[in-house]
């Protein structure tokens, strides 16, 4: 029998948050609805586990198949991973997914332990690629898949993303020991039940901001709000969830669905606690789905705004409406749901003005809390090609390479200034006297203030 292991891989960072690795779970719940029953996930992030970590767990499970998935700035331990595997078990094939392996295919089949991408979505190529490999077939026509073949990178037809999301068997959670999720930091970071779960009710979204990987694709597609009811009831019967983070990359594209959404959950009565934490598209929410948002049990939404400069805004093709988002700020404060700002500092050609006029923005809004991400481009972007007409060297490879630290000029200030306009931005946001009092009367509890005030000691006057 097919032993299957996936691996979602896991590198500590300054802000390292957790959620449950959904992809894999769908990926193994739609495994076993073709037959395969021999699966386990090895969630690296959880425990914060580090390569060497899991070599006992490989040796005893001995897979045949080992899946993993990683982000960008994972890359080195993706690679080690599979050096370790071979290393054991050289017949063990090795399947690389996710936003690192489908930015950045090449790059990763460079690597001779690493068998095959896939590339986007995984549950269908990877179910099929299993199929073939069980039978002896030749795979080279499984759409979505990426190899390597006398040396030569071949890219089998793409994959058409699934349409009918309804079709999906829910994710295995009985692959994960779901309580390990309840006492680390999660993505959403502020929660009042720590017994969450993440759910995703779309995929894909149709606007182009540059920087995105776009790993669901840009064709919007959504469950129907019966299905996604469905989902949270079981996770509230069979699991004792009590709280829910959408973690759509565009959950209100659709508001009626959107809004019937919260009508299902406001029908069902089961009083749970509802988060945004992936970002909205706060510019055309409406005050109507904002006020069921809260009915329905929403206490914290997160808005990606990324720049306050009109020029920025079309630069990097976000196009945010900056005096409406300003507007439902207000309101999604009026409302006592806690606000959070996603910006990003540093993009190319922006000026020191227009940074500044960004955390001016962000200081002087309603949001209750705020990050202040540092621009850097991924492969398989097209921030990555903006930055390559630019002419300006990108090292890849870099250890360091994420969102919290840049190692190239891509602004008009350098990297070291650039770093010191973010710690001010975090001063300039959490220092004023009227936000602190609202955190200290709105924050859940006085532990999660704690934590914020650390978070932001370390941002804010790290050297």
């Amino acid at each position: 029998m097919t032993r299957i292991l996936l691996i979602r891989t896991s590198k500590p960072t300054v802000s390292f948050q957790v959620t449950q690795p959904l992809g894999l779970m769908y990926i193994a719940s739609s495994l076993r609805r073709r037959g395969r029953s021999d699966i386990r996930i090895i969630d690296m992030r959880v425990k914060q586990q580090v390569p060497r970590d899991i070599i006992r767990d490989i040796q005893d499970y001995s897979p045949n198949i080992v899946g993993l998935s990683s982000l960008s700035y994972e890359a080195s331990v993706v690679h080690e991973i599979a050096h370790n595997i071979k290393e054991l078990n050289e017949n063990c094939k090795i399947v690389a997914g996710g936003p690192y392996p489908t930015s950045s295919p090449e790059r990763v089949l460079r690597d001779k332990n690493i068998d095959y991408v896939v590339l986007g979505e995984g549950e269908e190529t990877m179910g099929e690629l299993v199929e073939e490999m069980e039978k002896g077939n030749d795979f080279s026509e499984v759409s979505g898949l990426v190899f390597s073949r006398n040396g030569e990178i071949v890219f089998a037809p793409p994959r058409v993303y699934i349409e009918d999301l309804d079709s999906l068997p829910f994710p295995a959670w009985d692959l994960i020991d779901i309580e390990n999720y309840f006492t680390v930091e999660k993505m959403n970071r502020v929660y009042y039940q720590k017994e969450y779960m993440s759910v995703f009710s779309s995929r894909g979204c149709p606007y182009n901001c540059i920087y995105c990987h776009r790993i669901f694709g840009k064709i919007y597609r959504a469950r129907s709000p019966e299905n996604v009811v469905s989902e949270i009831e079981t996770l509230y019967s069979n699991y004792g969830i009590q709280e829910i983070d959408f973690i759509d990359d565009a959950f209100n594209i659709d508001a009626e669905r959107a809004e019937r959404i919260c009508d299902l959950l406001i029908e069902k009565d089961l009083n749970l606690k509802i988060t945004f934490p992936n970002g909205i598209r706060g510019d055309i929410i409406s005050e109507r789905l904002l006020h069921k948002m809260k009915e329905a049990g929403t206490y914290r939404v997160v808005y990606g705004i990324e720049t306050a400069s009109p020029r920025l805004q079309k630069l990097i093709k976000k196009n945010i409406n900056l005096k409406k988002m300003q507007e439902v700020i207000s309101l999604t404060d009026k409302l006592k749901i806690l606000s959070h700002g996603f910006f990003m500092l540093g993009f190319p050609t922006e000026t020191r003005e227009e940074l500044q006029k960004t955390i001016d923005y962000a200081t002087n809004s309603k949001l209750l809390t705020a990050s202040f991400f540092t621009v850097n481009s991924f492969e398989g972007t097209e921030l990555a090609n903006l930055v390559k007409r630019l002419k300006i060297a990108i090292d890849y490879g870099r250890e360091e390479h994420n969102c919290f630290a840049t190692n190239a000029k891509l602004s008009e200030v350098s990297p070291e200034e650039l770093s010191r306009l973010s710690q001010k931005a975090n001063r300039a946001f959490y220092l004023k006297i009227k936000r602190i009092y609202r955190i200290f009367m709105l924050f859940p509890s006085k532990s999660q203030i704690f934590r914020l005030f650390f978070t932001f000691v370390m941002k804010a006057f790290k050297h």
